[in-house]
């Protein structure tokens, strides 16, 4: 049986360390809701690579720069938005239809 759906809206500082704790919480949200190992890895290769341009793109690697990530993630599909302090926006997005 698949888990709840999961929301979140946080912000953390513009630093790698925090981004990949705040991965690794989706990815794990990712596999309770039932997503294949190919499916969860598909999202993560996405969103690190939404979380890196953020930080060192968007916001220059100053990890007093705020990177917001918005994500809505059920068993039907996910959102996950990755926005720099500048106000640029990354979506990751996939559905059990489309996600490998």
């Amino acid at each position: 049986m698949a888990a709840d759906p999961f929301s979140d809206d946080v912000t953390i500082r513009g630093e790698l360390a925090e981004a990949h704790a705040l991965q690794a919480r989706i990815e794990a949200a990712l596999t309770a809701c039932g997503y294949t190992d190919h499916g969860v890895f598909f999202a993560k290769l996405a969103m690190e690579e939404a979380l890196v341009d953020a930080i060192k793109d968007g916001n220059g690697m100053d990890p007093d720069q705020p990177v917001r990530v918005r994500s809505t993630i059920t068993p039907a599909g996910y959102d996950i938005r990755v926005t720099d302090a500048g106000g640029r926006t990354r979506r990751i997005a996939g559905d059990r239809g489309r996600t490998p």
